[in-house]
């Protein structure tokens, strides 16, 4: 991957990765869309900080718990602060799918959703599937691995 983005110097940009993190954390369930809202314009405003992603971890825990509102919220964070926001929704085997491989539980949330990449673990890897991409179908040709004991991220 690190070869088709033309990067030369795995550890400058690494480097550069970690410099320019930054890690919010709300305790005990006191996470909210308007909170998120708030922190970012405080981080604009008074650190000139302005996210090009932003991964919520652990939230939310149950995806059937999500609202319409809390997701359109996210959608608009994204469209204000021109970022991409990233959930984990979290399903087993049995997770029923449609014919395009959405988990149900995504199924109502479908047109707020830009891209969806399905896991799929296997003994030594897991493999990684695009579901649904920005526009159209996901493309073809492209497949993933993730090797969680190297921590790598391969094309196969």
């Amino acid at each position: 991957i690190e070869k088709s983005l033309g990067i030369e110097d795995h550890l400058t940009t690494m480097t550069n990765v970690e410099r320019h993190s930054r890690i919010h954390t709300y305790r005990g369930g006191t996470f909210s869309i308007e909170r998120l809202r708030q922190t970012l314009a405080f981080a604009k405003e008074h650190a000139e900080f302005s996210p090009e992603l932003i991964e919520i971890a652990h939230w939310p825990e149950d995806f059937s718990e999500v609202s319409r509102e809390d997701l359109e919220g996210l959608k608009t964070i994204a469209t204000d602060f021109g970022c991409e926001v990233w959930l984990t929704a979290h399903t087993s085997r049995e997770t029923e799918v449609d014919a395009s491989g959405l988990p149900a539980v995504l199924a109502p949330f479908a047109e707020l959703l830009s891209v969806v990449i399905s896991m799929e673990p296997e003994a030594r890897r897991v493999l990684l599937k695009f579901v649904k991409v920005h526009d159209g179908a996901p493309p073809a040709g492209i497949n993933l691995d993730f090797d969680p004991r190297r921590m790598l991220l391969r094309w196969r």
